[in-house]
């Protein structure tokens, strides 16, 4: 018992990339089956070509939109950055600071500075380009090979079993492919509301802000408090009445989307509340870190899934 889970844990980003793989894989399987349907020559599209198709056109419109917008928000995030440390200066915590003789100002800029520094952002960023990578390649094999996969995987059971286990998996693949739908809606629609509401107040930095709270809803409850704390104090840096009006923005968005957003996108694809699904959050990114924040809810949902099928079944 105790080697198995030490074995899991030291796997676990090995694990977590193939889960991950695998949850692109369900999300992306309705795309290849529409492909499929449609005539070449008057012969259906053959699945490895409808694969190759779908994650072509998905990796064109991740790098158009990261080449076209990644510029711009990367230079109002440095701005809201540099703008945070400027705030925690002036009030307060300079005193702390100041009795330690370290500044943020003079601090940050002195980190990468370092040959050790460099070392290690150089061997992150190859380090997570080297998963990205990893992840489309397993999720392209596993998408081409997925149909025979499931039938050899169905294979290892037999009778009324079997025909209990192919349901259980077309439940999980459609939970999921929700799920996931849902997630990107959500992070999106929040993201564009607060970008628009921005915009209109005259928040300085409203693209960043909007992509960052786009990005933190992905956090049940922490995610858009902070988000909504880090527009408050741009806003309160310019003026006291812009700082209010941002927050009592932030406040109808969170209003918006716990009473008609979540309600109408992720209740029915996850079928959990949102303080399980912050217990599930916690408990994974303790054991497995950012990929066990990542995969915690579809975890829990394939686990529940299971269970809930065993205790009908045992009955």
């Amino acid at each position: 018992m105790l080697s198995g889970l030490y074995i899991l844990v030291r796997l676990g980003a090995i694990i977590g990339m193939v889960i991950i793989s695998l949850l692109i894989v369900v999300s992306v399987e309705p795309i290849v089956q529409k492909i499929m349907q449609t005539k070449l020559l008057n012969k259906p599209v053959p699945r490895n070509i409808a694969v190759v198709v779908t994650y072509f056109i998905i990796v064109m419109v991740f790098l158009g939109i990261l080449t076209s917008g990644l510029q711009p928000v990367l230079e109002q995030i440095q701005k809201l950055l540099s703008i945070i440390s400027e705030l925690f200066m002036q009030y307060n915590v300079g005193e702390s600071l100041r009795s330690l003789d370290v500044s943020l100002n003079t601090l940050l800029p002195e980190i990468p500075t370092t040959s050790g520094g460099v070392l290690s952002v150089l061997s992150s960023i190859f380090t997570n380009f080297a998963a990205l990578i990893s992840v489309l390649v397993i999720s392209i094999y596993t998408s081409i090979d997925w149909t025979n996969l499931k039938e050899r995987f169905f294979s290892f059971f037999s009778g009324r079993v079997k025909s209990e286990v192919e349901e259980i998996f077309i439940e999980i693949e459609s939970k999921i492919g929700h799920w996931v739908k849902g997630q990107l809606t959500l992070m999106l629609v929040v993201g564009l509301l607060c970008f628009a509401g921005l915009l209109v107040l005259g928040v300085q930095y409203p693209l960043a802000l909007g992509i960052i709270s786009g990005f933190l809803e992905f956090i049940p409850m922490f995610g858009p408090f902070i988000s909504a704390i880090l527009a408050g104090i741009v806003g309160f840096s310019f003026s006291f009445t812009q700082g209010v009006l941002v927050i009592f923005w932030y406040i109808i968005v969170q209003e918006l989307e716990n009473n008609i957003l979540v309600p109408k996108i992720m209740h029915k694809a996850s079928g959990f509340s949102p303080l399980f699904v912050l217990l599930a959050i916690l408990i994974g990114g303790e054991f497995f870190g950012l990929i066990g924040v990542i995969l915690a809810v579809p975890i829990s949902m394939v686990s529940f899934t299971i269970l809930k099928r065993i205790l009908i079944s045992s009955t």
